[in-house]
């Protein structure tokens, strides 16, 4: 007897939404669920989603090409940034964690502690602005997921933190171009800023990649290494103060220079670091 043709597996139906293409290529991780809660952590309120499976998929593929080391993870939460960040590093590699909130901040030691990654992760409590002038660096890998009102003001001081050849990793970007409660507008406008002088910082290149809540990865150039034009231009660099220490009086870090640029070295091609497109501004109502 002849099988009929309607038993047959039916193809899916076409286009897929793009949540389920994600899903299709990065599939959660069994150590996830120890760093997901519904428990009022944050200020009475359940903790502010982290890095989504289908980021920490990428980032993960790409740790071949970062070539880290030493990472910086602005923004712990519960923890799962830093983990994605200790597993890029290696056993050889570390991770300084920084986190504003004190239940956050316990949960995340607990939760490193209960995978492992807590020999290779360290978590700090404080405020990522003081945090980060005590620190010396340079990071190969610096993750910036902090309140956003704070992005613009850290980026300078992420800059000298970050190793030439380094790269910046950038959450929550997709947010200019995403349809949201109008009370949510400021939000959007403290990334527009922050993106605006990262596409004018002469020693900076990136690239937007769409994928959860849309992600920037930029890489810091070797001196005399000339940038793709964004829409803004360069911003003019200012007048070069004393070498050793900078307007505030932070002594600045011994940046360490990659080797050359080969592909096999872990440095980004040049068609992976292009200058994030043009960002259509958004209506208002007249």
């Amino acid at each position: 007897m002849m099988n009929d043709p309607s038993d047959k597996a039916k193809p899916p139906i076409l286009p897929l939404h793009p949540a389920l293409v994600e899903r299709m290529f990065y599939k959660p991780k069994e150590w996830e669920a120890l760093y997901r809660t519904d428990e009022p952590l944050r200020g009475g309120k359940p903790p502010q989603p982290d890095l989504g499976a289908s980021l920490a998929g990428f980032l993960e593929f790409l740790a071949p090409m970062f070539q880290a080391k030493l990472a910086l993870d602005l923004g712990t939460s519960l923890g799962y940034s830093s983990h994605v960040l200790a597993q890029i590093v290696g056993q050889d590699g570390s991770v300084l964690s920084v986190e504003r909130e004190p239940a956050l901040a316990r949960r995340a030691r607990e939760n490193l502690k209960k995978t492992g990654m807590d020999k290779r992760v360290a978590v700090i409590m404080g405020e990522a602005d003081e945090v980060m002038r005590e620190l010396t660096g340079p990071y190969d890998i610096i993750l910036l997921d902090v309140d956003k009102a704070q992005y613009l003001d850290l980026f300078d001081r992420i800059v000298e933190l970050l190793a030439v050849g380094g790269h910046l990793i950038v959450d929550d970007v997709g947010f200019l171009s995403r349809d949201f409660d109008p009370r949510l507008r400021p939000l959007a406008l403290h990334i527009a800023r922050f993106v605006k002088a990262l596409l004018q910082h002469p020693g900076m290149e990136s690239i937007y990649i769409p994928l959860g809540d849309g992600l920037v990865l930029a890489r810091r150039l070797p001196p005399g290494e000339e940038k793709q034009l964004s829409m803004f231009g360069n911003r003019k660099e200012a007048e070069p103060a004393d070498a050793s220490t900078d307007q505030k009086g932070v002594n600045k870090p011994t940046v360490t220079e990659k080797p050359a640029s080969t592909p096999s070295e872990g440095t980004v091609p040049r068609n992976l670091a292009t200058s994030v497109g043009i960002i259509k501004p958004q209506k208002t109502d007249s």
